[in-house]
């Protein structure tokens, strides 16, 4: 690379607010820039690349940096229209002109884009898989060069090619139908299958794959069997000792989201939560999102909806109420916490009988080593034994119940004597712990708590009213 081309590159740098890009980033965009320029200094350079770094690695500076320094039009194809307009303000505050291409604006607003292009005003362009998949665009766009085609979160090619978004198995055909320079799918993660998909939509003629381990060291996994009820989940989020804010709650649908969270709000009053899915109107969104990254300790009750490119690096739990759909989405998802490098905590609790479980998450769920092991050996990397940050290699001997059954003992064996279920129900509403619970939910959670023989029940000698003694555990001591 010559001395003008690095000077250009410390500018681009410092325009996207870096002083010191990671060796990673520089390889890739070193990358990018190569296969444009073909410098004759021995490297290789591929003009297909598939790149997956996990969350925090920075993949827009990859392909934003290189973007004003390549003769023609850097195309970048993302999922989400969030996620694109969230992508113009980046590439805006970088001093770039980025131009939009998007479903829903009148043919006059579109042709006046196009235009914009062939003039030079500007030499990157954001759109959607569906918006190149109209034949009136691409013959617009025939005439245009095109330096790089990115596509952003790649691995929704393998997951919503197939039925969901008809469009993004069409993506192929930009290849042919444009004139297209080099081509890149980035996401931050991706298994043997999806790496297949993105082959397959690249062509299987040399391609430059470039795979880091989703291996987050910062975050604790933690693991529950609990049946379909909310009490354990209303009890981690009071206390932030174990569940740290803001947290991130995903759940499986809509309505769960709502009822949920509103739940949350009435259980306690000073409860800073709220909730978010695809059913809100782009206001409530952006309103919602812009609220949850700037608080220090509120809680979000999300669907997947929430998170894709999402830039929050403060977040630091992130709960799953029920499996996720794939070892995929479950990376993406927990790697929405600690994106700053600093601890986080990604907590699931599932019901091992009534939910549907995907065989792939078998060996994270039901493996007595550890965790984080089976969890890379999915992505096909592996991890030195044990790694202290899951649930199973820090506590491999304590009991395994969560943390509210365990609280519940702990209070009974405090007072070291019998108790009454009356009297019992009214030591527990008297306990910190479980003042977001009434009469009610206690009088359940204390029968729940004898149906998993963690209270020993017997008769009062004189009396016959039924008695409680708690049962000898081995209690974490944080709980």
């Amino acid at each position: 690379m010559d001395q003008e081309l690095e000077t250009k590159l410390i500018r681009q740098y410092e325009a996207w607010g870096v002083n010191s890009p990671h060796p990673i980033q520089k390889e890739i965009i070193t990358q990018i820039i190569g296969a444009e320029n073909q410098a004759n200094d021995g490297a290789v350079f591929y003009k297909k690349r598939i790149i997956v770094l996990p969350t925090g690695y920075g993949k827009t500076l990859c392909f934003g940096v290189p973007a004003p320094l390549l003769e023609g039009i850097t195309l970048i194809i993302f999922p989400l229209r969030a996620l694109l307009f969230d992508q113009e303000e980046r590439f805006k505050k970088a001093g770039l002109n980025p131009l939009v291409l998007v479903g829903g604006r009148s043919k006059q607003d579109n042709n006046e884009i196009i235009q914009c292009l062939k003039s030079g005003q500007s030499k990157v362009l954001l759109s959607t898989p569906e918006m190149l998949a109209n034949q009136a665009i691409i013959k617009q766009l025939k005439n245009l060069v095109f330096s790089h085609l990115v596509i952003d979160e790649a691995h929704v090619v393998h997951q919503w090619g197939n039925g969901f978004r008809e469009s993004y198995s069409q993506l192929a055909h930009l290849w042919n139908d444009l004139t297209i320079g080099q081509i890149s799918a980035f996401t931050a993660t991706a298994d043997k299958a999806i790496i297949a998909s993105l082959r397959s939509l690249l062509g299987e003629s040399e391609i430059y794959e470039y795979s880091l381990s989703p291996n987050k060291k910062n975050l604790f996994f933690q693991v529950w069997k609990n049946d379909r009820n909310d009490y354990l989940i209303r009890f981690l989020l009071s206390r932030q000792d174990i569940l740290p804010r803001p947290t991130l709650v995903f759940l499986r649908n809509r309505k769960g989201c709502e009822f949920f969270a509103q739940g949350v709000h009435f259980a306690e009053q000073k409860a800073n939560v709220r909730f978010y899915h695809a059913g809100l109107s782009h206001a409530e969104k952006e309103h919602v999102a812009h609220w949850f990254k700037y608080s220090k300790t509120g809680i979000l009750v999300s669907t997947n909806a929430y998170g894709m490119g999402v830039d929050h690096p403060g977040i630091r739990s992130v709960l799953h109420w029920g499996v996720p759909d794939s070892m995929v989405s479950y990376v993406q998802e927990t790697g929405r916490a600690g994106r700053d490098g600093k601890p986080a905590k990604a907590v699931l609790i599932y019901d091992p009988v009534r939910e549907k479980i995907n065989h792939e998450f078998l060996p994270f769920l039901d493996t007595g080593a550890c965790r984080r092991r089976s969890l890379l050996e999915h992505f096909g990397y592996t991890s030195e034994e044990p790694c202290n940050s899951c649930d199973l290699c820090c506590h491999p001997s304590k009991t395994n119940i969560d943390p509210l059954y365990s609280k519940l003992v702990s209070v009974v064996a405090a007072e070291n004597r019998l108790h009454k279920h009356w009297d019992l129900a009214q030591i527990l509403s008297q306990s910190k712990a479980f003042r977001i619970f009434d009469q009610r939910d206690l009088s359940k959670i204390i029968a729940e708590a004898m149906a998993h023989s963690l209270l020993n029940v017997s008769k009062h000698p004189l009396t016959w009213n039924r008695i409680y003694t708690p049962r000898q555990l081995n209690l974490d001591k944080t709980t």
